[in-house]
């Protein structure tokens, strides 16, 4: 499918065109499919870079025109290098933890550049969990093991939140429908906060019940796409006194950020993620429109693929754990017979009278380099 330019125009603002192309355009026909070798890998801090995996597989047939490979749980320190070859170039993201390879490429050669793949992490302290690290071939997506689907932060300033919906039924994987992005837990939204950067759209909606009155008044916030359509996340139960209650119902999850959703204006109606500041990550209440009182308008909307009914899953990610250790610290052991003089140690002397030192103290004192005096005590 050629690709479709749309105008986005939202009140007195103007968007250039947004080119949309589905990602199964970029990609041949068929899907190709990406493995891991079995087993993980190990890391030794101070021992250099490591492959991730040499010997992971490609199949498939046509050209690649990307992949990403990324640290799912990525710290500071951590870096991923690879060798370019075949026309095929990239970058490493280290806020991000992701590594973007771009360039037309046959499968075979994007099978090599991605075994060459090596992580390291310089830093004196080292944090010793486990990296869980991901390759996904495609140029945008981003894969999460945790939920086994594939998100992209599509760009297009002042794009309204209906439009960003509109927009998402036009885009497919292989097969795999997109949708604006349901966020159902905490690794999820810290996934999309750290990976997909960007102030966008998410696929929530709210649901007025009005009953004659302000007091008793309630607002449902609901996933309103992909497979969590119609599922309530958060419900708002008004008083009185103009004031209400924000509630999260049984195992749903919310990351509203502090006052909010707070419907300011009455007509913030949609869910957006916050991509940037110091409340990065969280959400907020918009109108179709955004915040145009404010000068604020979304940057773009993040698209989810996975989990529809009867669909079927391409496999165009594959993950391996990189385990990390440090070297462990030398133990130095001195041998001394079982008649050992503790006289000669009750008498011990200083440094200053080498000569005055007994034949089991300087057996002994070889535990100690230099001067400086060994602690009293049996060396074994």
């Amino acid at each position: 499918m050629d690709g479709q330019a749309l105008e986005a125009t939202v009140g007195h603002i103007e968007t250039a065109p947004l080119i949309i192309t589905t990602f199964a355009d970029l990609l041949a026909d068929d899907p190709p499919q990406i493995d891991a070798s079995p087993g993980s890998t190990s890391f030794l801090a101070g021992g250099g870079a490591v492959l991730v995996d040499g010997s992971l597989t490609i199949t498939g047939t046509g050209s690649l025109s990307g992949a990403r490979v990324v640290i799912e749980n990525s710290v500071e320190g951590d870096t991923l290098g690879f060798t370019p070859q075949g026309g095929i170039s990239g970058s490493y993201n280290s806020a991000a933890g992701v590594l973007s390879l771009s360039g037309t490429a046959t499968v075979a050669q994007y099978q090599d550049v991605l075994r060459s793949v090596t992580f390291n992490n310089n830093l004196g302290d080292l944090d010793q969990s486990s990296r869980n690290i991901t390759f996904t071939v495609g140029d945008n997506t981003l894969y999460l093991s945790s939920t086994g689907h594939y998100y992209e932060f599509v760009t297009g300033e002042g794009i309204t939140w209906t439009n960003a919906t509109a927009e998402t039924s036009g885009r497919s994987l292989y097969g795999m429908q997109g949708y604006l992005a349901t966020i159902t837990s905490e690794g999820e939204n810290a996934f999309m906060t750290s990976k997909l950067q960007g102030n966008g759209w998410i696929g929530a909606r709210v649901e007025r019940h009005e009953h004659g009155s302000h007091e008793g008044s309630q607002k449902k916030w609901q996933w309103v796409t992909g497979p969590e359509n119609g599922s309530t996340f958060s419900k708002l139960e008004y008083d009185s006194q103009g004031g209400y209650i924000v509630e999260t119902p049984g195992e749903a999850y919310s990351n509203w950020a502090d006052g909010e959703p707070n419907d300011n204006g009455g007509d913030e109606d949609y869910a957006h993620l916050l991509g940037d500041g110091s409340w990065k990550g969280q959400w907020n209440d918009w109108p179709d429109e955004g915040a145009l009182a404010f000068g604020v308008v979304a940057q773009g909307y993040v698209v989810e693929y996975g989990g529809m009914a009867g669909e079927t899953m391409a496999v165009l990610s594959a993950a391996k754990t990189v385990a990390m250790s440090i070297p462990a610290k030398p133990i130095i052991t001195v041998g001394v017979d079982d008649q050992f003089n503790d006289t000669a140690w009750d008498s011990w002397v200083p440094s200053s009278c080498p000569g005055q030192r007994s034949d089991d103290d300087r057996r002994v004192a070889a535990i100690n380099p230099g001067n400086a005096e060994p602690v009293r005590g049996r060396a074994l």
